[in-house]
């Protein structure tokens, strides 16, 4: 469990880092992003950022499309517990397509899977903690981010 949090909150913390380094990357900001395809856009950016953050690029491309799901699903719902909800399936992620993850937010707006919104609901405060006392105390120069890529 403790390897599943630290991968989540680890591609959590690069997928901002990847959308602070390149902005017009960030679909989060989009209202319509699920009819957006970023794969084509980001590849050209994703080489970049993995020389410079000295990462290995595949590990990299699955964290950053995992993070930004993640990150997409929290902006829909309001929710940053279901994190935590999702953590168990967080790999998961990167295989569902946009049109289906927006599916899956909109079910669970409209009450489809209340447990689930109320479980995030009693995480929604932890997650920013954890993930402030990750990329203060567990990120520090001479230990790269990709010690945390698998679990």
């Amino acid at each position: 469990m403790e390897k599943m949090l630290l991968y989540m909150l680890n591609i959590r913390s690069l997928t901002s880092q990847y959308h602070a380094c390149f902005p017009d990357l960030d679909i989060t900001k989009n209202p319509q992003w699920w009819v957006m395809n970023p794969g084509y856009r980001m590849e050209g950016k994703l080489p970049t950022f993995a020389e410079k953050e000295n990462l290995p690029l595949r590990a990299l491309r699955s964290g950053v499309t995992i993070g930004r799901k993640e990150l997409l699903i929290e902006f829909e719902l309001s929710e940053p517990g279901i994190a935590l909800v999702l953590m168990p399936v967080v790999k998961k992620l990167q295989h569902l397509p946009y049109p289906e993850l927006k599916l899956a937010c909109d079910l669970l707006r409209r009450g489809m899977y209340p447990n689930i919104l109320r479980v995030s609901r009693l995480f929604s405060d932890d997650v920013p903690k954890y993930q402030l006392e990750f990329n203060i105390v567990l990120v520090w120069p001479d230990q790269p981010y990709g010690q945390f890529f698998a679990f």
